[in-house]
């Protein structure tokens, strides 16, 4: 495909007013651990009470062999007329699924631990899908071993707000303590629609002071 067709498909408008702040982050000092979610516990209290009992107030994990039943979940879908795009009817799969690898950001949303996971999954009929997990309406089953690999920061927390630009409830990071430019190792960031990736994360990095650096984790 030519340049210029590539350029026009790159860009999405979205409803609302353009925000003049394309990049909101905040830097502290990384805290890292790995947990077993609790069976029988919905997908979302699973994930963010040992996050929680750490002291951790908002970050990514990164899920692995985590089974789920009952589960539901969303992908992407048309404009409903009030977003660019929207999700789809839920799916609800019969006998679950295990998650083969997947990444949630965790925070707070209406003043409640809350968490953001896209994932890929294999069903229980042996179909691999992927999608949006509903976490409050997914359990964990009993018997899993899958695992959970938490980084996040105890000074900034990532907060679901509404988002004119979008119309949509997104999580951008917001401090709850001390914190400041180049003052730890960890960055929580939150990069706005049609902003180019990959220079937006250059830049964070030059602005934090590090040479190199992990992405830990994210969703988009």
């Amino acid at each position: 495909m030519s340049g210029r067709v590539m350029s026009e498909l790159r860009h999405v408008t979205q409803p609302g007013p353009v925000s003049p702040l394309r990049v909101e982050a905040f830097a502290g000092k990384a805290v890292s651990f790995e947990f077993e979610p609790q069976a029988g516990l919905a997908f979302v209290d699973a994930l963010t009470k040992p996050t929680v009992a750490m002291g951790l107030a908002g970050g990514t994990i990164r899920l692995d062999g985590i089974a789920l039943d009952p589960f539901r979940y969303v992908i992407p879908s048309l404009s409903d007329g009030e977003h660019v795009a929207f999700y789809s009817e839920t799916f609800a799969p019969e006998g679950g699924a295990v998650i083969e690898s997947g990444s949630a950001t965790f925070g707070i949303k209406d003043g409640q631990p809350f968490v953001h996971c896209h994932a890929i999954w294999r069903e229980a009929d042996g179909a691999r899908r992927a999608g949006h997990i509903l976490p409050h309406d997914s359990v964990v089953a009993a018997g899993t071993r899958g695992r959970a690999y938490a980084t996040g920061l105890i000074n900034v927390t990532m907060r679901a707000d509404y988002d004119a630009e979008t119309r949509f409830t997104l999580f951008h990071p917001v401090p709850i303590g001390p914190t400041g430019v180049g003052s730890g190792d960890l960055v929580l960031a939150q990069i706005r629609p049609n902003t180019e990736l990959f220079s937006a994360i250059e830049a964070l990095c030059r602005q934090h002071g590090f040479r190199e650096a992990r992405i830990a984790g994210g969703v988009g």
